[in-house]
């Protein structure tokens, strides 16, 4: 005989608590990140630090109280943030790649099938994105990660 023992999932409903851009979590980058990056349910909570984000087909950032606080954070980074003395340009420019992410998802869809909710939210990720862009100059002094020698690599059998 067999015995099915089911355990309730603990996680609590809504964004994971990061620490990526400042060791406060409450942070308002980390608020943004975590607003738009986790509060995905259909994700491991326990990711948050992805390349690409893990938005999929979900329209969590597209309806309801995830819209709202995305809306409400991304109008908050742009009237308070960023500030040159607060951020660098490596984090500003990791932030620039976080919010394109998810503009890019939410752009994919069809124009024409675009809800309100969706221009809403394209409309204030542009509005975060040009806030945070660097200048070229700071563009210019990032470090070339192409040009690091590889001999640090590990060597990969084919």
């Amino acid at each position: 005989m067999a015995v099915l023992i089911v355990i309730p999932s603990t996680r609590a409903a809504g964004p994971v608590p990061v620490t990526l851009y400042d060791k406060d979590p409450q942070h308002l980058w980390n608020r943004l990140y975590s607003a738009l990056l986790t509060g995905n349910e259909d994700i491991d909570p326990t990711v948050t630090d992805l390349l690409d984000p893990p938005l999929g087909g979900g329209s969590f950032l597209l309806t309801g109280p995830t819209h709202a606080r995305a809306l409400a954070l991304l109008d908050e980074f742009v009237q308070k943030g960023p500030r040159a003395d607060a951020m660098n340009p490596m984090q500003r420019a990791v932030m620039q790649r976080d919010l394109l992410g998810v503009f890019h998802w939410c752009e994919g869809f069809r124009s024409d099938t675009w809800t309100p909710a969706t221009r809403e939210l394209l409309v204030a990720l542009a509005r975060a994105i040009r806030h945070v862009a660097l200048t070229p100059g700071e563009i210019a002094k990032l470090p070339d990660r192409y040009a690091a020698p590889c001999w640090y690599l590990p060597m990969v059998s084919l």
